[in-house]
């Protein structure tokens, strides 16, 4: 891509993000950082770091991990900055061009980068789903402002001959899983936009203290340390958003406000029609026994509607019951609560999360499979094993989420934004085994070996029948088949196994040579088998799709 595009495309990102570039969840900087100790492994995934952690992981047994890979912080060696002019193109490993005020531990920095993935696989022969590739161009800015106000903002335009399931996805519901608008050209590939940005800045005292930060965008969150979310997760596109993050002592709480796309719903504006708009309201609250390694959280959340849009002020209160609004206002608003805890040592973490959509007591004792007991739960181990070959992070979940969670009465009230769910990708009625490993050899550091494996069994609709058996929250559970006797996979069962291992080799910082296979087999409903191979190279992009 031309420079003189390049930097058209950097300046027109009109969004802003973050101070300092925050972790996306299970991005590799997520996993060398859960290598270096589990405890750093945070709830709330998307919460602000400053200077002084990169300090401190730096000069750590595995500190070099988080200085090759992390950009914002890839001058940083013993406290300080490595001396650069104030303006440069390309004078180090991470950053394209850079702009500081000041060679020294600079209070503002400005930063455009380059982003890049091509992937390509070799043709396959006719018959065979083997042929995929990924053609990302785009460009990133970030930086902060006197050490107290930071921003991020990217954009890229993809390209991407997707996997045969992804491609059935998007044949189904209309939408590119993590995207929005898209078009598909006939027998090709498929292209669509992503962009994401936002900005921050502390209200009162900053990171390192007791604070109250702000933060306003159009991005993903995510709620958990596991490879998946019961919460929220980062599968749907991103949104607009309004986050505050409060810390006092031991005490930690979240406020998040998304707004939220129906394209299934349209209503009439004097402009003319739009999608419909529906928002989603959660709180968390997190009690850190410091003593224990012990983390207890509490959550609720909220997805509301409103004719023409519009989000009721009573839900802007930070600091209480949602529920209790919700019965107030006599609304059909769909109110959800859960409760998430962790333990973690510096080699090992177990973790869960409890998630009750709706319930009955009398219904639960009688036993009898009632359609509206619907409820979530995850249970997961991380451990980095010390060893004196390589570093390594080895992950296992299990998730399980019965029929008809995270359903309303309609799309307008579901766990969903732009037709897909907001927290596990599977939607609901499932079960779910999921295995992630990470290895770095000391021999050679800059080469990365993941492997990542789901088997899960989940119970389909088949839509030729119009029979909603509670495994799409997209429908509303008026249409469910029956009332009592439900249980989960009920439907056309279909057990799926997917799995992908990746070689990565980083050529210089945030620059990647990868490698990957990726085999995906459904039994039962919809028989398939599916293989792929590919090269690529990848700049300054971390994340992956993940695996359903």
């Amino acid at each position: 891509m031309p420079k003189r595009l390049l930097l058209l495309l950097s300046l027109a990102t009109v969004a802003l993000k973050a101070q300092y570039r925050l972790y996306e969840p299970n991005s590799l900087q997520v996993r060398y950082m859960a290598m270096n100790d589990l405890r750093q492994l945070d709830a709330f995934n998307f919460y602000l770091r400053e200077p002084e952690s990169a300090w401190k992981w730096i000069g750590s047994e595995n500190g070099h991990f988080f200085q090759q890979d992390h950009p914002e912080h890839a001058d940083l060696c013993d406290g300080a900055w490595k001396k650069f002019p104030k303006s440069s193109i390309y004078k180090n490993g991470a950053w394209f061009w850079s702009w500081a005020s000041d060679a020294n531990k600079p209070k503002s920095f400005f930063v455009i980068n380059p982003i890049v993935d091509l992937n390509s696989s070799p043709p396959a022969p006719e018959g065979e789903l083997r042929w995929v590739n990924a053609n990302t161009r785009g460009a990133e800015v970030f930086g902060t402002i006197e050490n107290k106000i930071g921003f991020y903002s990217s954009i890229a335009d993809n390209l991407n001959r997707f996997p045969g399931y992804i491609n059935r996805y998007i044949d189904t519901f209309g939408m590119v899983p993590g995207g929005t608008a898209f078009g598909k050209f006939q027998g090709g590939p498929t292209n669509y936009w992503a962009y994401r940005g936002y900005v921050n800045a502390p209200l009162i005292g900053d990171a390192s203290t007791n604070h109250i930060i702000a933060t306003v965008g159009h991005d993903k969150q995510k709620i958990g340390i596991g490879q998946r979310s019961l919460f929220l997760d980062d599968f749907a596109p991103p949104t607009a958003f309004l986050r505050f993050n409060t810390k006092l002592g031991p005490f930690r709480y979240q406020n998040l406000w998304k707004k939220l796309d129906v394209p299934s719903v349209f209503e009439r504006y004097p402009a003319g029609l739009v999608y419909a708009t529906k928002y989603f309201i959660h709180h968390r609250g997190e009690l850190h026994f410091d003593r224990l390694n012990f983390d207890l959280g509490f959550n609720e959340i909220i997805l509301s509607h409103r004719r023409n849009g519009g989000l009721p002020i009573d839900y802007l209160n930070p600091i209480i019951f949602y529920k209790s609004i919700e019965s107030s206002l006599g609304t059909a608003d769909n109110a959800l609560a859960g409760f998430d805890a962790s333990y973690k040592r510096k080699h090992f973490a177990v973790y869960g999360q409890f998630l009750l959509d709706e319930y009955k007591f009398s219904e639960i004792m009688d036993g009898n499979g009632w359609w509206a007991n619907k409820f979530a739960y995850q249970l997961g181990i991380a451990i980095s094993p010390v060893n004196p070959y390589a570093n390594a992070c080895i992950q296992v979940e299990y998730n399980n989420v019965t029929p008809y969670t995270y359903a309303h009465m309609s799309d307008l009230t579901g766990v969903t934004h732009f037709g897909q769910p907001l927290a596990h990708a599977l939607g609901s009625n499932f079960r779910e085994g999921i295995f992630r490993i990470d290895v770095v050899p000391h021999a050679e550091p800059r080469l990365t070996l993941s492997h990542q494996t789901m088997i899960a069994y989940k119970g389909f609709d088949n839509w030729s029948k119009g029979q909603n058996w509670g495994g799409n929250p997209t429908r509303s559970y008026n249409s469910r088949v029956r009332e009592y006797q439900n249980k989960t996979l009920q439907g056309e069962l279909a057990m799926i196994l997917n799995s992908r291992s990746e070689a990565l080799f980083q050529i210089q910082q945030n620059c990647f040579l990868n490698a990957g296979l990726q085999t995906r087999s459904q039994r039962g409903f919809e028989e398939r088998q599916e293989f792929y191979v590919w090269l690529g190279i990848r700049l300054n992009k971390f994340t992956n799709m993940a695996l359903f």
